[in-house]
């Protein structure tokens, strides 16, 4: 069986509730382009250069509201930064979003088939990751992965942002 595919316009939480993939529960990864190289500080983690390209960052929604209040966030400009990937969304766009709704925690299965990537490059160590002993949550690529290469995520949806706006800093 394939990934199922759906278009969005919007990233907000009341947009994605009406998908009813998203009302479940589930791992996901977000696929974020940077269009320049830049420092970013990211809480404690301290600064580091950001290259320009593709990032995957892969997390859990098994709280309230399931994926699309936690994806939902993700896709909204934030005052306050909670999470490591805060810092990095006001300045990326989201392009999509890759969507399992296994209720095995996959997500550090995902950060270790990403982290194995050899075209996947970890600009952060401990980004997104301070709760588990995965090296980062976070990956870089020069060109966009594909879900096609990623079998071994075992992705229930794919959905890719139609109109993606970027999150810029205040």
């Amino acid at each position: 069986m394939g990934v199922a595919e759906f278009r969005v316009s919007s990233v907000k939480p009341e947009v994605l509730g009406e998908l009813a993939p998203l009302r479940r529960k589930g791992i996901y990864l977000l696929l974020l382009h940077l269009e320049q190289s830049r420092f970013l500080r990211v809480g404690c983690l301290g600064r580091r250069r950001f290259p320009a390209g593709w990032y995957t960052y892969v997390g859990s929604a098994f709280g309230p509201g399931g994926l699309a209040a936690r994806v939902g966030r993700h896709g909204v400009r934030l005052k306050a930064c909670h999470w490591h990937i805060d810092y990095l969304r006001r300045h990326v766009s989201l392009r999509e979003i890759w969507i399992s709704h296994s209720w095995r925690v996959l997500e550090h299965h995902w950060a270790e088939v990403l982290c194995s990537d050899p075209l996947a490059v970890m600009v952060m160590p401990g980004f997104g990751s301070s709760d588990c002993s995965c090296p980062s949550h976070l990956f870089h690529f020069r060109q966009a992965p594909l879900p096609d290469q990623y079998a071994a995520l075992q992705m229930d949806h794919r959905l890719v942002v139609t109109h993606a706006p970027k999150n810029h800093g205040h």
